[in-house]
């Protein structure tokens, strides 16, 4: 998703990648994110590498860190600048988490926005 929406963005405005500026707001952290592995062998087949996302909690433990999945994506776009917010919404009580809280937790956004013409 990430290198379809950089794309998209370029073609929209005709701007380069190196011009956009990109952050990744607070998710799930690596740690927090345990997944079979069908979940990494996806995240090999779109080209990233184990550095790029892979979490190992323990032996035999496989966990998927998404910011540094994103980032990784991003990175290989060419993008101009990159913020990461490296705060878990599992581990962070200050943050709504679903899979920590359940249905009766509050909701977060993501929002995209052009700053100029």
């Amino acid at each position: 998703i990430a290198a379809g929406l950089i794309a998209r963005i370029t073609e929209a405005t005709g701007c380069e990648p190196g011009a956009l500026t990109a952050a990744i707001g607070p998710c799930i952290g690596g740690s927090a994110y345990p997944v079979g592995p069908e979940v990494v062998d996806a995240l090999r087949a779109i080209g990233l590498a184990d550095r790029d996302f892979l979490h190992q909690d323990g032996p035999g433990a496989l966990c998927v860190d998404l910011s540094r999945a994103v980032a990784a994506q991003l990175r290989a776009t060419g993008i101009g600048a990159l913020e990461r917010i490296e705060r878990c919404t599992v581990t962070d009580p200050e943050l709504y988490s679903h899979r920590r809280d359940g249905p009766q937790t509050g909701r977060q956004a993501g929002v995209i926005a052009r700053l100029s013409a």
